[in-house]
């Protein structure tokens, strides 16, 4: 059978004769024309939208109705369903005449990820939306079309094709010519179109659009309301008549929406992955069956998945499976294993993934794939469903595969061996396959391809993925540090130690912000910034904890370094300058830096909590005017008297918190919507982090020690955290990025991971920024291994590789006067003659952090 004969059948199983597209492909002049009722909700008159379908019947014109089912009204549940109802009904009686277009009014500024889920929610509307009748019921819709919002630059649709959609319409507010673009995932993007407005006179809106690929009609159903029912009937008969004479006349061939893809020029294809299944308890008379199975299958070509089907009818669903989706080139079945694993019940089961953990590939992103028999699309745990044709009727006959909800889209063919027991069974499935491989437009894939093709994809989303599916050799390196761990830990704690003792200057009681010893005279750099007062005050609290020092000295050095933040008045406003000496008393500069202030505030909130209220500590933040550089939402750092808005980098988060804390209102852009499901969420944090950054180890885990890891950090701390144990299993080499400073120009970087790039990819900068092609070169110069970082990752997430990267520190990094800030990775060689404030206070934080949790266990 023939491409044309497939369609021309598909068309026929579902009881209506040929549309007129096919005259359209008969005239090569001949255009496409598709006419769409836009803007349809609840609260569109039914009368109205009931009267537009019976004209556009009466001519036996096609119409494509776009139904916006989220926005609701306050209308009674009957009233509201009638809508749908009518588009119900009419689809089904007329599935020829009528289409139902979803509305996913921000597809087009969505990633894939988003973009399928999306698609399965309008999907999961239009079907929950039941009748007047029966509001509960569920009804599963042919739904092949979406429409959303004509926005400039929109992302490409790369995610609708997981929820069964293939064409995508957007529409513009006014009038342009239709442009349709074919992607390389089967999707039709549909781009454009005129806008008719029937309460204007027909000359307005009756054009041939000769300069169109497609010509687009719109007709705005807020305008159809406008009208009185005996003027809709007039002035939308004027209408039907134009464009059925253009049709007549072989200008135009009218078509629905969905149809335009399977016009020859665009080379429709559906793709259908067969699963075999196969019943473990088969008794030894049943093998011969299964294999004369699987012979006819590889005899045809057909690859085939064989699935254990022994829970299916006891559990009510099919077996799941989990797939490889690496971004990386194509690989082979072999290549991309796919396990069969049991469906968690829900999505807080799924979050678990417990079934995985010996069976998942190491370092490999994958999703869950669930099978149904309806619903298509992503789910809301993040399980990519697709529907199950089973080929076999119940009363026993074998079904065509081309009928109903199946006639086109995307699906799995379960083939049982016990739905192909007898010779004529297992004839009729043989001709059946043949017929389907033989159509035009079917094409026979393995389950990876089949999810591979359609799953949908991008850098971030991946990195979720391989944070879902842990292994054995994930598990924490401990519970609780045993009483050798805790004394290894004291001795790294005694050296950070060090570095305080021996450069806090006496009056000020401040430490310098890096010392390089490497010659005779040592030589420190004394101006110190906020981040390094909060990090000299957060050390001074750990060494507290630790015993190092009593709680009574703790408040007589914090006595001295507070009358040192003042602060400075500017413009009006008094607060915490840039940087001050930290030698000398009331010397620095006038500016003010947000993300800094965060760290300063989060450190003197540690203080209180540690000591006690203290009304100096309470009257210092009181005294600056924070409120003045809050600007709807987002602190503001000053630079010669210019601000700029802090939300867009990776601090934003953290000092949003910080701010909080001293009661401060100050937004999140990690703050996302509420009702996201959990692996939403995930998706959306680190889709989100991406336009901040390079992604480090500070101040993502500074943010657990100081002020409780938040579930945006938890989410952003695991993506990392994984990646740099990807990059160790498969390179050797040791990763473990943050802020590092280094002994050598530029002296400070900024090292992380690129979490909007595919695959896994480290990057680099520093401040003022760099070029793309510096950064590859300096990064193979200075990437380290950040001694403050391995001990953050020790105390936030105990593991067999932060074990190996705190030893690989103590080994490299001990110094005479603290821990070296880093050790270069290319040539194994710490600073050991350059250490720093920040290192050795935030080593010390982390110690005192992980041996509290081991206090506290034992309490």
């Amino acid at each position: 059978m023939d491409r044309r004969a497939f369609l021309q059948l598909s068309t026929i199983s579902a009881g209506v004769g040929l549309h007129s597209w096919s005259r359209a492909n008969a005239l090569g002049s001949t255009k496409p024309a598709i006419s769409v009722i836009s803007d349809i909700t609840d609260c569109t008159p039914a009368a109205h939208l009931q009267m537009a379908l019976d004209i556009f019947s009466e001519f036996a014109l096609p119409v494509s109705c776009v139904f916006d089912s989220h926005k609701t009204s306050n209308l009674p549940d009957t009233t509201s369903c009638k809508v749908a109802d009518i588009l119900r009904n009419s689809a089904r009686a007329q599935s020829n005449l009528v289409e139902i277009v979803g509305f996913a009014p921000e597809l087009a500024r969505q990633s894939d990820y988003f973009q399928a889920r999306s698609c399965y929610s309008v999907r999961q509307a239009l079907s929950r939306g039941g009748s007047s009748e029966n509001p509960g019921q569920t009804s599963e819709i042919e739904l092949r079309s979406i429409a959303c919002r004509d926005i400039e630059n929109p992302t490409s649709p790369g995610g609708v094709r997981s929820a069964g959609i293939r064409n995508v319409i957007m529409l513009s507010e006014s009038s342009k010519n239709s442009v349709s673009q074919d992607w390389d995932n089967g999707v039709l993007r549909l781009i454009g179109g005129q806008q008719v407005d029937l309460t204007k006179q027909p000359e307005s809106w009756i054009t041939q659009g000769n300069q169109q690929e497609v010509i687009t009609k719109i007709i705005s159903a807020s305008k159809i309301a406008e009208l009185s029912l005996a003027e809709l009937s007039t002035k939308l008969g004027q209408y039907c008549q134009s464009i059925l004479n253009a049709e007549m006349s072989g200008q135009a061939s009218n078509i629905l929406l969905r149809e335009l893809q399977l016009q020859d020029d665009y080379n429709f294809e559906r793709m259908i992955a067969v699963v075999l299944g196969v019943y473990s308890k088969d008794t030894g008379s049943s093998q011969p069956e299964i294999q004369k199975i699987k012979n006819d299958l590889k005899a045809l070509n057909i690859p085939f998945t064989e699935q254990d089907l022994d829970t299916f009818g006891t559990q009510g669903t099919l077996p799941g499976l989990w797939v490889t989706t690496e971004d990386m080139p194509k690989k082979t079945a072999v290549e991309q294993p796919v396990i069969s694993v049991s469906l968690p019940p829900n999505c807080a089961q799924a979050e678990k993934n417990t079934s995985l953990e010996v069976s998942a590939p190491t370092g490999n992103a994958g999703i869950m794939l669930a099978l149904n028999q309806s619903s298509a699309g992503v789910n809301d745990c993040g399980q990519l469903a697709f529907p199950v044709k089973f080929a076999k009727h119940q009363a026993g006959k074998v079904e065509r595969v081309d009928s109903g909800l199946f006639r086109q889209n995307d699906h799995v063919l379960l083939i049982s061996t016990k739905q192909t027991s007898t010779r004529l069974e297992h004839t009729q499935m043989l001709k059946m396959l043949k017929t389907l491989k033989n159509d035009g437009i079917t094409k026979f894939v393995d389950i990876p391809n089949l999810v591979n093709h359609t799953v949908p994809r991008g850098a971030q989303v991946s990195r979720v993925r391989k944070t879902q599916f842990p292994t054995t050799s994930n598990k924490a390196s401990h519970d609780s540090p045993s009483n050798v761990i805790r004394e290894a830990f004291m001795k790294d704690a005694n050296i950070a130690w060090q570095y305080f003792k021996k450069f806090t200057h006496p009056k000020t009681g401040l430490c310098p912000a890096t010392v390089n010893f490497s010659r005779a005279e040592v030589i420190q750099h004394l101006s110190v910034t906020m981040w390094d007062v909060g990090s000299n005050i957060n050390a001074l609290v750990a060494a507290a904890e630790l015993g190092f020092i009593t709680k009574k000295d703790l408040k007589r050095r914090a006595a001295k370094i507070i009358p040192n933040l003042r602060g400075r008045e500017s413009q009006g406003r008094l607060l915490p300058q840039g940087w001050i000496r930290s030698d000398r008393h009331k010397w620095g500069n006038k500016n003010f830096d947000g993300c800094d202030c965060g760290r300063l505030l989060a450190a003197l909130d540690n203080l209180r909590r540690f000591t006690g209220k203290d009304e100096t500590i309470e009257k210092i933040v009181e005294s600056w005017d924070l409120d003045k550089i809050i600007i709807d939402g987002a602190v503001h750092s000053v630079t010669d008297g210019a601000l700029t808005a802090t939300n867009n980098s990776q601090c934003s988060h953290y000092l949003s918190i910080a701010f909080g804390r001293w009661g401060l209102d100050v937004k999140s852009p990690l703050d996302l919507a509420k009702d996201l499901s959990p692996t939403d969420q995930k998706v959306a944090v680190v889709e989100q982090a991406s336009r901040l950054g390079i992604l480090g180890a500070e101040p993502l885990l500074l943010e657990a020690l100081e002020l409780g890891m938040s579930q945006q950090s938890d989410i952003l701390a695991n993506v990392l955290f994984d990646a740099q144990l990807e990059e160790y299993r498969q390179s050797g080499t040791l990763t473990c990025m943050s802020e590092s400073p280094i002994d050598r120009s530029p002296w400070f970087t900024y090292q992380g991971i690129q979490l909007d790039a595919l695959g896994r990819k480290w990057s680099i900068d520093v401040v003022g920024g760099l070029s793309a092609g510096k950064k590859t070169a300096l990064l193979k110069e200075v990437w380290v291994v950040s001694s403050k970082a391995a001990f953050l990752w020790a105390a936030c997430r105990p593991h067999q590789y932060s074990d190996i990267l705190v030893n690989f520190v103590r080994d490299k990094a001990r110094g005479k006067y603290g821990f070296a800030s880093s050790t270069y990775v290319s040539t194994g060689k710490a600073s050991r003659f350059y250490t720093d404030l920040n290192t050795n206070s935030i080593i010390l934080q982390s110690i005192a952090h992980l041996l509290r949790d081991k206090e506290a266990s034992k309490e």
